[in-house]
């Protein structure tokens, strides 16, 4: 398998390919509204608090507070299920689309709403079935393994045994290093695992736990392929992160500094005002744009590299 030539492909069908970018957006705009809303509800209860204070007899306001406590609780739920399934769904549709670019030439937006709205909520069961698992045995593993946990357990165990409690806490820091490296083999064999998952799912129609079949065994038989398309796919995101980081810290000095020459000029309540809004609103286009290209590479990736193995070979 050749990295370079799926990743040059990758940005041609990126630039050559405007569908795809309506479904790339969805997850993007979704991840990225929440963290709108978040810095929204926090700006708008500064706002509140500064003008409640500058009247001349604060009204009670502890019941109030509770019950917009309890909204902002409520809209951030269902905005997260909306956000997870509106994900999936764009995510099953991008699949769908590339899948159709790669093999007829052009993408259509109506393939990927379709794909979209009969695999979106599979996508999900699929992520459930991998995921859920892993993250109850971590949890049993680390609480197995915690300060309070471990040490107590190893040093009852030696001290009956006549031995010095140093062996023990070497034993539990041996353990924890293991532990983590285990989990961090397991995170990355199952982030290609679902990879793989998602396209048997959308582009060989299985279901959830077919697919999941089917993935483990693709795995095992081309798993140099898998995880060298994991490494090329790391080796970009780290060269973007070494050149957009000088630009990121760049653009964050003039932001600080606009913002100073903001706060001098007007008073603070208004000031907040008139730097909060129009930054949030930037910083967020920047953001969505940015993790939907990232998505879009990244699904492109993953779902040529799947061609190959399949299709292709």
């Amino acid at each position: 398998m050749s990295y370079i030539a799926i990743l040059r492909r990758a940005v041609r069908i990126m630039m050559h390919q405007p569908s795809p970018w309506a479904l790339a957006l969805v997850p993007a705009l979704l991840a990225v509204g929440g963290l709108a809303l978040a810095g929204a509800q926090a700006g708008a209860s500064v706002v509140l608090r500064a003008l409640l204070s500058q009247l001349p007899m604060r009204p009670a306001t502890g019941g109030a507070w509770a019950v917009l406590s309890f909204l902002v609780i409520l809209i951030g739920l269902l905005w997260g299920v909306l956000a997870l399934l509106g994900s999936y769904c764009a995510q099953a549709g991008l699949i769908a689309m590339i899948a159709e670019a790669a093999g007829a030439g052009q993408a259509h937006l109506h393939t990927g709403l379709r794909w979209g709205q009969r695999r979106g909520l599979s996508l999900l069961l699929i992520a459930l079935l991998v995921i859920v698992p892993i993250l109850l045995a971590t949890v049993a593993l680390s609480v197995a393994l915690s300060p309070p946990a471990a040490p107590l357990l190893f040093l009852m165990a030696f001290s009956r045994a006549g031995h010095s409690w140093l062996p023990a806490c070497l034993l539990v820091l041996s353990l924890r290093i293991a532990l983590g490296l285990a989990l961090l083999t397991i995170s990355i064999t199952a982030g290609i695992l679902l990879e793989i998952a998602y396209r048997r799912c959308v582009l060989a129609g299985e279901g959830a736990l077919t697919s999941i079949r089917s993935a483990c065994w693709l795995l095992r038989a081309h798993w140099r392929a898998c995880f060298g398309t994991w490494l090329s796919l790391l080796a970009v995101s780290l060269a973007l992160i070494v050149i957009g980081a000088p630009l990121g810290l760049a653009g964050l000095v003039c932001a600080a500094a606009l913002a100073a020459l903001v706060a001098a000029l007007l008073p603070p309540l208004a000031a907040l005002i008139v730097v909060s809004v129009p930054g949030l609103l930037l910083a967020s286009a920047i953001l969505a744009i940015l993790t939907a290209a990232h998505i879009f590479f990244h699904s492109t990736v993953w779902t040529l590299a799947y061609r190959q193995l399949t299709i292709e070979r």
